[in-house]
């Protein structure tokens, strides 16, 4: 998700609440999910002031972030 009017863009008042109650003005929001495609977490990258940011840079950054993490945490055993 690139979120960069978080009063315009989120409809959900629980939503919009988390996302602004530290000042933040945009949001960018990776996704991770394991080797089904269930959901394991998010990864945000929040600004606190107006950024240019361009949005195939940003996908690519957390990208790399995201693929980085699965290394780093622990096998999950059911």
């Amino acid at each position: 998700m690139f979120i960069t009017d978080i009063d315009n863009q989120v409809t959900d008042r629980y939503a919009k609440s988390l996302l602004s109650s530290c000042g933040t003005e945009q949001v960018i929001i990776k996704r991770l999910s394991d080797n089904s495609h269930d959901w394991v977490g998010s990864i945000f990258c929040e600004f606190t002031h107006g950024q240019k940011i361009d949005e195939a840079e940003a996908r690519a950054i957390l990208h790399e972030a995201a693929m980085n993490i699965q290394y780093i945490l622990p096998a999950f055993i059911d």
